[in-house]
């Protein structure tokens, strides 16, 4: 890590090089329904730290009554891949 990479830069990439596109089954067969059923009957949810959105999305679409689903991400890398992903119903970048 060069002195001015932030460490969530850091760790987005390793997150995305490790993980993404179903590289760590045991993260999408039981870490996401896990999440998921956790939050099962919840109108609202705010996923902080959401990297590209894989939970937010699963949410979203297991539940389209849900009134709001919002993921914050500080790492611009991670929000700049969360718009290459399929969207839910709306997805802003910034």
């Amino acid at each position: 890590m060069n002195a001015t990479e932030s460490p969530w830069e850091r760790h987005a990439k390793w997150w995305r090089e490790t993980f993404t596109n179903g590289a760590d089954l045991e993260y999408e067969l039981q870490i996401l329904p896990l999440a998921q059923s956790h939050l099962e009957g919840a109108f609202r949810v705010l996923d902080l730290g959401s990297g590209e959105g894989h939970l937010a999305r699963r949410l979203v679409r297991a539940s389209p009554e849900r009134e709001i689903v919002v993921g914050l991400e500080p790492s611009a890398a991670s929000s700049r891949a969360r718009l290459t992903r399929p969207a839910g119903p709306s997805t802003c970048g910034g």
